[in-house]
Order: structure tokens, then sequence, then C-alpha cells
């Protein structure tokens, strides 16, 4: 089930992501939810966006058996991901800025989409940040209004994902966000 929800939150911020709710996505981003613990009591807690995080190792031996899947959960998504107007590529990026948000906040997530990023070159999203304009979106999106600010506070985190990374891939998060040309342009 919990896969289930991962994906669907996949797309939610992908479509929100391509129909420019930017308050929407900072609302989604910051706000908590309530999840019961044994979904029979009314005791819940109130949780971040972590709680749509999901994964299922045991689809390694349905999917392919004799390959070592970094995800499985993330090679099913890639797999089932026909739709027209959300395509694979928008579902990566959304992940990415999930990823990206879950650093601002300071929120475990992990971006297992990130093994298909099928180059090192930035999502589209974030090449157009790079202009102030389109970075005034990210920062509606983050919170945060100025890029030396934003860097500061997810660049450690960055450089500890990347080294996990590495191990499999040569394409790293700060240039699938391209960190280094945020808000460089007029």
């Amino acid at each position: 089930m919990s896969l289930v929800i991962h994906e669907t939150f996949l797309y939610i911020i992908a479509a929100l992501l391509k129909e420019r709710y930017f308050n929407t996505l900072h609302e989604i981003f910051t706000s908590s939810y309530a999840i019961q613990s044994d979904g029979i009591s009314r005791n819940s807690s109130l949780i971040d966006f972590s709680c749509f995080f999901g994964h299922s190792d045991s689809l390694q031996s349905v999917l392919k058996p004799e390959v070592n899947l970094y995800s499985p959960s993330a090679e099913l998504m890639k797999i089932s991901a026909n739709r027209a107007d959300i395509p694979f590529q928008e579902l990566l990026q959304a992940e990415i800025l999930i990823q990206l948000m879950s650093f601002v906040r300071q929120v475990r997530w992990f971006p297992s989409l990130i093994f298909y990023a099928e180059c090192e070159e930035p999502l589209p999203f974030f090449i157009k940040a790079a202009q102030h304009k389109n970075f005034s979106k990210l920062a509606i999106i983050t919170g945060i209004n100025d890029v030396v600010s934003l860097r500061q506070q997810i660049e450690p985190l960055i450089n500890r994902l990347n080294t996990s990374r590495e191990l499999f891939f040569g394409a790293s998060f700060d240039q699938l966000i391209n960190l280094d040309k945020l808000d460089s342009m007029k």
C-alpha cells in the first residue's frame, strides 16, 4: 500500500508543478499530516510529508530476479509510467523537487527514481530557475527567497547524497537541480 501512496504523491507533485501551483506545493511540503498508527484506533500523530514515501523490496523477485535492482519500487514506477500527460521524466523531476524540499525541511526522503536519471543534464524546471523570474517560483515552493541561503542550507546534505549515489552513477543531485546556475540570470 505504501508504494501506491508514494507513486500517487509523485504524480500529484508532478501535476502541480506542471500546472504551476507553486503556493500549493509549498503548502504540501510545509504541512503536517494525521496518520493513524494502527489503522483501527483513533490515535493519530502528525507527521511531515515523509509519510508519503514507500518502497517494496519484495518486488525484486517479481520484476527482475536475475538483476539486483537499486530500487525495485522505482523500477515498477518506471515500467508503469505510461501517461501521456505526465511522462516519467516529470515524475523524476517531481521526486528531485521532493528531495530538495526534504533537505530544506530536514525531512527523511530518498529519491529512488534518481537511479533512472539518464544524463547529467539539469531537469527542465531547474534549468529555467537559472533565470531570476523562474527562480522566484522555486523560492515560493521552498520558502527561501535567495539562492545563497538555499545553497548554504542544502549543500552539506547534497554532498552526502552525491557520495552515496556516485557509487552507482555519474549524475549528481546538484547537477540535476542546476545548483551552480540557480538565479544567475536576469
